[in-house]
């Protein structure tokens, strides 16, 4: 059998046990069913869905212990059987139907619209035209430097007391300067 199949080939204990099953009447290599108790019932499937339709929020070892079955269990209906997928914390269906991208476009689309918003082209990773990257941080960080702080909340209290003072002076206009910036660009034919 080796010299034939070559790596591949299966075990000779294997082959024997399934020539002695076929010789029994077997007519498949496939294990049959057996009887007992199912690995996990409709009941089960149907109590896993409607609880994470309630609350997305769930950790498994809480699933477990609310259904009364094992952890490997719940891992086996949520991944397998139901097509969820733990995303930011969240259990959401993993799966999109064709109907569910187009609708997210169709909504976000009226938001646009909703606010007027006006959608800017963005151009590849380009630092010196994002407003908060030139203007803000830099400005924001200098009076920062060098001081320790103790606790968060004296960062916090720090940062807002700088953020003050960048609108107090005058600095904080980088959203206001992007169409000089937007034209340099242009002017500069890509070369910036």
């Amino acid at each position: 059998l080796r010299e034939a199949c070559g790596d591949a080939a299966l075990l000779y204990r294997t082959v024997a046990r399934w020539v002695k099953l076929f010789r029994e009447g077997r007519d498949a290599i496939r294990d049959s069913r057996r009887s007992g108790r199912p690995h996990v019932d409709s009941h089960t499937i149907q109590l896993f869905a409607s609880l994470l339709d309630v609350n997305h929020r769930w950790a498994v070892w809480e699933l477990a212990a609310e259904v009364g079955v094992y952890q490997k269990a719940v891992f086996h209906i949520l991944y397998d059987i139901l097509g969820y997928r733990k995303i930011a914390v969240r259990w959401v269906p993993h799966t999109m139907s064709e109907v569910q991208p187009r609708q997210r476009y169709a909504i976000a689309q009226d938001l646009l619209d909703c606010w007027r918003w006006e959608i800017l082209q963005h151009p590849p990773y380009s630092p010196d035209m994002s407003s908060c990257d030139y203007a803000l941080f830099a400005k924001m960080k200098e009076p920062l430097r060098g001081t320790r702080y103790n606790t968060r909340e004296e960062l916090i209290h720090a940062v807002g007391r700088s953020l003050q003072d960048i609108n107090r002076s005058g600095p904080a206009d980088g959203v206001r300067r992007l169409p000089q910036i937007w034209q340099k660009v242009v002017h500069m034919g890509r070369i910036y």
